[in-house]
């Protein structure tokens, strides 16, 4: 069975989350483009066509998970509880 044909926007995230992935398990110096594609089971040449450099990738990751950080500590925030119960759920979120 071949593998399902993913929008770019899918395939961009797919590749963000393997690179944060390998980069907790690895480091940042140690992550290698072909392990990110190994992760997901395509080619090196695919995930330089989406970042074109490792470099790029590393960025684009960084800064996806500042997006998931800032959008759950917005939900957590957003809730109608006291400031203090906020602040606690977001220390440990």
């Amino acid at each position: 069975m071949g593998r399902v044909r993913l929008s770019v926007a899918q395939r961009r995230e797919e590749l963000l989350r393997a690179a944060l992935e390998q980069i907790s398990a690895r480091g940042v110096a140690a992550l290698r483009i072909a392990d990110v594609a190994a992760a997901l089971g395509v080619s090196n040449a695919l995930v330089l066509y989406h970042f074109s450099t490792k470099e790029k990738l590393v960025a684009a990751a960084f800064a996806h998970a500042a997006q998931d950080d800032l959008a759950h500590l917005r939900k957590l925030l957003g809730r109608r509880t006291s400031a203090l119960r906020r602040l606690r759920a977001a220390g440990r979120g």
